[in-house]
């Protein structure tokens, strides 16, 4: 059992060497002009809108938002193969660039390898024998629309500087902060924004505080960036499913099986192999005694009937040619 030793030694290595996890996804920063392989994608940035129409006799106040991606945030995930795995990777985004849903499934191909290998040896003895954001714009003189990032501390100054000419003011309540740059070194896996809360609250000059118009809203706009990881397990297959609405992650399902009872049944598969080649090279030596038998076999039927020839004719033993059928 020399051979089934260096066999295991062998496994053992290639096992240590390829068993470990790895993440399969990197993810890199990128400009609008910049070119590579890998899939682009950018994250979400809503802007709310908001309307104030006067006439004469009324005046219709509307809020609304505006989904679309943040030009400043835009990478490309970038996917890493090994030659020890089967990988699948798919990203799905939308026209306007969001992520719609990023699919893997990687299988560890490590047990299959050596067990290969261990197969590669029992041959051998048997012959031995992978939006930008929209300006603030004016469209008639009693007609305001504005877009304005509720996450921006300047927000409400700004817009309450606009709002004026038609006497109403707002308020904006939830997590108001600096914009935060994106991150520009690559790192692992894909990145995305949770959703914060905000509610707005719209009231016209002089109403004493009465509210015209108060909504909620949850949006992603300068929310801290996550990370979510993709790494393949040793020696199993694993998968990994998540879905975004608008770039926004929503359902994560991650299949992983046990890699220790996957280990386990590797020194299985190749002992077993490594116990075949004996039973395998007794089969390859009773087909070459088969073989021999069978010509031994045949010889002797020519001589018999060699010698029957001669018997028949025996005036002509001498001459070699009899005994050859004619032409």
């Amino acid at each position: 059992m020399r051979m089934g030793s260096r066999t295991l030694v062998g496994s053992a290595a290639l096992l240590t060497l390829a068993a470990c996890s790895r993440q399969l996804v990197l993810s890199r920063s990128v400009d609008q002009a910049s070119a590579g392989p890998g899939a682009v994608y950018c994250l979400p940035k809503s802007l709310l809108k908001l309307q104030v129409e006067q006439t004469e006799t009324s005046d219709t106040v509307t809020l609304e938002e505006t989904a679309g991606a943040d030009p400043q945030a835009c990478y490309r995930a970038e996917f890493h193969h090994s030659v020890w795995r089967a990988d699948d990777l798919s990203v799905t985004t939308d026209a306007q660039g969001l992520l719609s849903a990023v699919d893997v499934t990687t299988t560890d191909k490590t047990g299959e390898i050596i067990g290969k290998l261990a197969e590669l040896a029992a041959e051998a003895a048997k012959v031995a024998a992978a939006f930008p954001a929209a300006p603030i714009t004016r469209v008639q003189k009693k007609l305001v629309q504005l877009y304005f990032d509720p996450a921006d501390p300047t927000a409400e100054a700004r817009v309450n500087c606009d709002l004026d000419p038609v006497g109403y003011q707002v308020r904006i309540m939830g997590a108001t902060w600096p914009p935060q740059p994106s991150p520009q070194a690559p790192f692992d896996g894909i990145a995305y924004r949770r959703k914060v809360h905000f509610r707005i609250e719209i009231e016209q000059k002089g109403s004493g505080g009465a509210y015209t118009l108060a909504s909620s809203f949850s949006l992603p706009n300068a929310a801290p960036v996550e990370t979510l990881q993709f790494a393949a397990g040793p020696l199993v297959t694993t998968t990994m499913n998540a879905k975004f609405e608008r770039g926004t992650l929503v359902e994560l399902k991650t299949n992983k099986p046990s890699e220790v009872l996957a280990g386990l049944s590797i020194p299985v598969d190749v002992l077993k192999a490594v116990a075949g080649i004996p039973g395998q090279l007794l089969t390859v030596r009773v087909d070459q005694l088969k073989s021999q038998k069978d010509l031994l076999e045949a010889q002797k039927a020519l001589l018999d009937a060699q010698a029957t020839l001669r018997a028949a004719h025996p005036g002509q033993a001498s001459d070699p040619s009899h005994g050859v059928p004619p032409p």
